[in-house]
């Protein structure tokens, strides 16, 4: 949920995140940066849940795009961001 800013890194979302960019959680892959965020989405791909740093909110029209999907939109603070 974008309303709730995540601020600490023991949040289990950090976790999750770790877990697919490390490919310990099977059946996900992390996809990183708006482009290839982007592209994936253009190719079909399910998107589970996303995240962005608040501090420098850049996200633009894929917030809406990913709002649309009805996917789990996560604000960050930016400390938090860097970990996933």
């Amino acid at each position: 949920d974008d309303d709730l800013l995540i601020t600490s890194p023991k949040n289990p979302l950090v976790a999750r995140f770790q877990a697919a960019g490390s490919g310990d959680a099977k059946g996900l892959m992390l996809v990183e940066g708006r482009k290839l965020v982007a592209e994936a989405i253009d190719a079909g791909l399910q998107l589970v849940e996303a995240a962005y740093d608040a501090d420098r909110d850049t996200l633009g029209p894929l917030r809406a795009q990913l709002a649309r999907l009805g996917r789990n939109l996560h604000a960050c603070t930016g400390k938090v961001f860097a970990r996933l």
